[in-house]
C-alpha cells in the first residue's frame, strides 16, 4: 500500500514480499523481446528503465542509460525446490543474473502473454489484470533536462569528447 511505501520506503517491499512468500505461485508466460522468445513459469518479472527494481535488484550502473531506447528486463524463473532459495538470494546480492534462475535482458519492445489474467503494477501502483501487455520504449519522446548525469547517454558522450 502507498502509505507503507511512504512510511517505510524500500523495507515496505521486503515486508510485503516476505509475508506473501507462501502465496506466490509461478505463472506460465511467453515473453517476446526484440528477436527473442522465452516461454516458462515465472515468479517475478519487471520491465524497467532504471538502475534498480524495488531497491532489491540492482543493475550495472555503467550499462544503464535512461535515454538509450532500451528497457532493462528482469525475470525470475520458477524454482525447482526450496534449496534453490539461498542460491537465488546470493545471485541477487551479487548481481549475478546468469539466465538460469534469473534472466536479465535489454530490449526496446516487450510483449508478455499469459493464459490467465495476471495482476500488473505500474511503478508500484495497480495496473489491472491482463493476459497480454506490450511495452514499447519511445526513445527520447520527451526532453529531460538534468545536470551532467551519467545515466543519460548525452552526458556519457560529452564526457568521452572531453577526455
Amino acid at each position: 500500500p502507498q502509505k507503507w511505501k511512504n512510511l517505510f520506503g524500500h523495507a515496505a517491499y521486503i515486508a510485503v514480499g516476505v509475508s506473501q512468500l507462501n502465496e506466490i505461485k509461478p505463472m506460465h508466460m511467453r515473453i517476446e523481446y526484440d528477436d527473442n522468445v522465452i516461454e516458462d513459469d515465472f515468479y517475478f518479472g519487471a520491465i524497467a528503465n532504471s538502475t534498480s527494481v524495488a531497491g532489491v535488484f540492482k543493475f550495472d550502473l555503467d550499462a544503464v542509460r535512461l535515454d538509450d531506447g532500451v528497457f532493462e528486463i528482469l525475470l525470475i524463473r520458477k524454482l525447482r525446490n526450496f534449496i534453490d532459495i539461498p542460491l537465488l538470494l546470493a545471485k541477487v546480492r551479487s548481481k549475478k543474473y546468469d539466465g538460469d534462475q534469473i534472466i536479465f535482458a535489454r530490449a526496446n519492445s516487450v510483449k508478455i502473454t499469459s493464459d490467465k489474467p495476471v495482476a500488473w503494477t505500474l511503478d508500484g501502483e495497480d495496473g489491472g489484470k491482463h493476459t497480454q501487455i506490450v511495452v514499447n520504449n519511445l526513445c527520447r519522446a520527451i526532453k529531460i533536462c538534468s545536470p551532467e548525469n551519467k545515466l543519460f547517454s548525452v552526458a556519457v558522450e560529452d564526457e568521452k569528447e572531453n577526455a
